[in-house]
């Protein structure tokens, strides 16, 4: 990951080990990145529960783009194998 984005306060050596059938809360910031990223876990859908700290009406997406200084709140349920995402 690059240093000016955060999943879950990490930027280094992210590596997620999920379990099938389970919800999982990812918080994505984009601190210091000079450009909007797109944030995307292959085959799954994203469930947008928050934006800059404020629950909102929820929304499932495949892919999100995370703005600079923006920070975005999904929920996940795995539905894939366990495997490394």
């Amino acid at each position: 990951l690059p240093d000016g984005l955060l999943i879950n306060g990490v930027s280094k050596g992210l590596i997620f080990t999920g379990q099938h059938g389970k919800i999982y809360r990812f918080r994505i910031s984009n601190v210091g990145i000079s450009t909007s990223i797109n944030f995307r876990i292959q085959g799954h859908m994203m469930t947008l529960v928050e934006v800059e700290g404020s629950h909102i009406l929820e929304e499932v997406y495949e892919s999100l783009d995370v703005h600079v200084g923006q920070s975005l709140t999904v929920l996940v349920t795995l539905k894939a194998p366990v495997k490394n995402y």
